[in-house]
């Protein structure tokens, strides 16, 4: 398992523990130094070998010059277009099923959508 923020990212390949890292990140406002991890850089996160790689931050993440060292066999977009269109058809071609960020993250999307309905009308739900 692999996680990153905009300064480091972190592998171990038994598994991490995720509400470590989340107390880590907000007490040190980084994840550099967790124990539980080593350290990479946040790019080569979306180099890991493994099933599910779930791009969650950054417009154009995964490109021509990255896309051929990109391991997972399924995407699952959940930032707004991490994925260049380019890099999209060598995922297609190479049998890589990319879930797209309009179906991954559309939940979000719709639950915007009524909110800002509901404060149109002043009708809020407790």
């Amino acid at each position: 398992m692999a996680v990153c923020d905009s300064k480091c990212g972190l592998i171990n390949e038994s598994g991490i523990y995720v509400p470590g890292v989340l107390k880590h990140k907000k007490e040190t406002g980084s994840l550099r130094g967790f124990s539980g991890a080593r350290e990479i850089q946040p790019d080569d996160v979306l180099e890991v070998d493994c099933d599910i790689l779930c791009p969650s931050a950054l417009e154009n993440s995964i490109t021509l010059k990255n896309v051929g060292n990109v391991k997972a066999k399924i995407i699952a977009e959940l930032a707004n277009g991490p994925t260049t269109p380019a890099a999209d058809r060598i995922f297609e071609d190479n049998d890589v099923l990319l879930i797209p960020d309009i179906l991954a993250n559309a939940g979000g999307v719709t639950v915007s959508y009524y909110e800002w309905v509901q404060d149109q009308y002043s009708f809020f739900l407790e």
